[in-house]
């Protein structure tokens, strides 16, 4: 943004949804609402709650809008959370197919897929051993075990115990923005009558 248009946006009321790429909208959408204002909402498929944010250095107030009829309803976000849980499966077998060089290599790799789960998590953790092949034939009573190639993860996927909650919740949840700072001109209703 340049300084004249920061200004602009100042001084002209705007509404608009903010994109969920934006960190503190992430935030904000896993948020636990207990720690919100609600904010009174006529329409009864909605509850909104409402922060006051800077972004680009215009002050605004955020409003956290959550439909109850898209939390219920499974159909709009299931196939999501399936989709989700395919792809990661895909990741994982290639990750339990890779053999490491040694063990912190593996671990490493195990611990950066585990921090981006949402709503997984990985049970039944082990690393094996991957040895070299033995040579065709009986092994002589004196030989020696193959030396150590490396190391292989073992694990699998699983959804947490409040997947489907949090999931269902976090999908039926937007952000609508507005730089009207006095709520009685823009209160939180009007403004979702003018988005919806």
């Amino acid at each position: 943004y340049t300084a004249a248009n920061l200004q602009q946006m100042e001084t002209t009321g705007w509404l608009s949804r903010v994109p969920l790429t934006l960190k503190a909208a992430q935030e904000l959408v896993h948020s636990d609402v207990t720690r919100l204002t609600e904010v009174p909402c006529n329409s009864k498929d909605y509850r909104m709650w409402e922060i006051e944010q800077t972004y680009a250095g215009v002050r605004q107030r955020w409003r956290l809008v959550e439909s109850q009829t898209r939390k219920a309803n499974a159909d709009l976000w299931q196939p999501e959370l399936e989709k989700l849980e395919h792809r990661l499966n895909r990741q994982l077998k290639k990750l339990t197919q890779r053999v490491f060089a040694c063990k912190p290599d593996a671990l490493e790799a195990l611990m950066q897929f585990q921090d981006g789960l949402e709503v997984h998590q990985l049970t039944q953790v082990s690393l094996e051993t991957v040895r070299a092949k033995r040579p065709p034939g009986r092994p002589a009573k004196s030989a020696e075990p193959t030396p150590v190639q490396g190391y292989r993860l073992q694990a699998t996927l699983q959804q947490t115990a409040t997947a489907e909650d949090r999931f269902s919740r976090q999908r039926s949840r937007f952000i609508l923005a507005t730089n009207q700072l006095e709520q009685s001109l823009w209160p939180a209703q009007t403004c979702l009558s003018e988005y919806t």
